[in-house]
């Protein structure tokens, strides 16, 4: 038995969708003429050929484990997205970048299985199964309010994270699972590093994750990759002297690569600058400048204060950086300029940070019923007031934690609202604590009127506390039972104050729906001690196996 399930969820656009595989896929589309009549396996080609350093590191990586998925880590969330960013982009569609590139793992991982997790956030919002956005062929024109209400949200990587380990640990309940996600953006990278570092967040997340790395790749960038170690170096003014040991030798790289590349381009032309034109000429005197500058960096220090001085000098190297549209080289020297740096910039991959499940550590699966109402719900861009990720983490959390009492709470508000009387009691109940003043309101409605905002309260009370785990659905409902047995017992002594009431020839419409509701909730749950049904529930919460009955099972790796 191996280690498990491993994960790959993988960006496109800037990542797995790069520069390089741009420059293929369309040198294909001019000898094919269409994306479809694209041969498989020159698709396949073009690919792994532009990703070639992640696709060995995923093959390293998935040696030791017993099932390899890939997820869609972009933002490309709807097949109708997916359409217009390639077309924009000029790389094509994701989805078929990441099955092309899945089955060329497959071919070369044997017997492991290799899976593609095709479920994106526009299958939950749409109410669809699993894939239809991913496998959807005829065009598809999403609304302007969906469009607006999920415009930004691939931003927030953290949260698609959050939902994809969701997804496959509750796939795999009986295996261990290992979580990377890969992305060109620095920005996301950092943020989801951060987060997830954070040792509290295991509690958020299913048992059986075991680890969940985020990893920076992208063809090599010194210029950006200096401004990232500069923004880190002033931001943070307290740094390790291992932080800054590593900072120093990153710059060294970062400077050393900018250094071969403007002497690369000296030497070549230094012999033929008579065949070059004047603005060429210019560039070519304003890399000799940089070279002495950056020779001027000293990185034999490692205070933070150095490597701000450090970072000036190479700052004002880079002022005046050289502009390669403005040259106009000879073809020979361009080919060979070119060569020596696609190998100088190569991609590389970076580990920005990662979780590692501590022992004996609770955590939270969200039941799969529960999953597209939770993912259409965070997934929107108006879902939290918080910027913070790991505060709208927890919100999620718990959102997914009280999903039952959130739906019993509308059933209970659309019943007591009335054609005729319109809202005037269902809005007693509400989504924050109420005072209850015995001297507000009509004297001859006050009681009735209290009871439902005692109710109101107490749902309240129940949902933070099944939010945070304290309290089971079956623990709650016996709870605020009670509570509707006072609102019917207020409702119908309200009524037997009117005249018609009194005589007996009219009911009470809010006990009546209430009684209904109470029905509802005693044949829907069996009612067990107390003590029973919260052992039953932490053990959901802590080892929680919500697709238990169509969960496939990892298989053994027999040699």
């Amino acid at each position: 038995m191996g280690k498990g399930v491993l994960v790959f969820s993988l960006d496109f656009d800037g990542c797995l969708g790069n520069g390089s595989f741009k420059a293929k896929y369309n040198a294909l589309l001019i000898q094919y003429g269409n994306p479809e009549d694209i041969p498989s396996e020159e698709y396949e080609k073009a690919i792994v050929e532009s990703n070639q350093l992640l696709f060995d590191e995923i093959l390293r990586m998935s040696a030791d484990y017993d099932r390899l998925v890939i997820m869609v880590g972009s933002n490309r969330t709807s097949a109708e997205k997916d359409r217009d960013d390639g077309k924009k982009n000029g790389n094509g569609s994701a989805y078929r970048a990441i099955e092309h590139f899945a089955s060329a793992l497959r071919k070369k991982k044997g017997e492991i299985p290799v899976e593609v997790n095709k479920r994106v956030l526009f299958d939950s919002i749409l109410g669809k199964p699993s894939g239809y956005n991913f496998d959807l062929q005829e065009e598809q024109t999403l609304s302007e309010q969906h469009k607006s209400d999920y415009a930004m949200s691939g931003d927030s990587k953290y949260r698609l994270s959050y939902m994809q380990i969701q997804d496959v640990c509750a796939s795999y309940p009986d295996s261990p699972v290992t979580y990377v996600h890969v992305d060109d953006r620095d920005d996301i990278v950092t943020v989801s590093a951060n987060t997830y570092s954070d040792k509290s967040i295991g509690d958020l997340l299913p048992t059986n994750l075991k680890e969940a790395s985020f990893l920076h790749y992208e063809e090599y960038n010194p210029i950006a990759h200096l401004l990232r170690l500069q923004r880190q170096v002033l931001s943070t003014r307290q740094l390790e002297s291992i932080e800054l040991q590593k900072i120093n030798e990153q710059m060294k790289r970062a400077i050393d690569v900018l250094v071969q590349d403007m002497r690369q381009l000296v030497q070549l032309t230094e012999s033929r600058l008579d065949e070059l034109d004047e603005p060429t000429r210019l560039e070519i005197q304003k890399a000799k400048t940089i070279i002495d500058k950056l020779d001027q960096v000293d990185l034999n220090g490692t205070s933070r204060k150095s490597l701000i001085t450090a970072l000036d000098i190479v700052n004002q190297a880079l002022n005046s950086n050289v502009q390669y549209k403005k040259m106009r080289l000879p073809s020979d020297i361009q080919k060979a300029y070119s060569e020596f740096n696609e190998k100088l910039y190569k991609s590389i991959i970076t580990e920005f940070g990662k979780f590692q499940r501590p022992q004996d550590s609770v955590g939270f699966t969200i039941p799969a019923e529960h999953y597209d109402l939770i993912a259409s719900k965070s997934g929107n861009d108006n879902y939290s007031e918080s910027s913070d990720p790991m505060s709208i983490l927890k919100q999620i959390t718990a959102d997914s934690r009280a999903v039952e009492l959130d739906l019993f709470l509308d059933t209970l508000k659309s019943r007591i609202t009335f054609p005729k009387k319109g809202d005037k009691w269902s809005q007693f109940i509400k989504n924050n604590h109420q005072i209850i003043d015995d001297t507000a309101g009509n004297d001859k409605t006050r009681d009735k009127e209290n009871a439902l905002i005692h109710l109101s309260n107490v749902i309240f009370s129940c949902r933070k506390a099944m939010a945070t785990g304290e309290m089971s659905y079956g623990e709650a409902m016996n709870t605020i039972k009670h509570a509707v047995d006072s609102a019917i017992d207020a409702s119908e002594r309200v009524q037997k104050t009117t005249f018609f009431g009194y005589l007996g020839l009219t009911k009470s419409d809010v006990a009546r729906q209430l009684k209904a509701i109470k029905i509802q909730m005693e044949s829907s749950f069996k009612t067990e001690p107390t003590n029973s049904l919260c052992k039953d529930y932490r053990e959901r919460v802590n080892r929680v196996k919500p697709h238990e009955e169509n969960a496939p099972k990892v298989p053994s790796n027999k040699h």
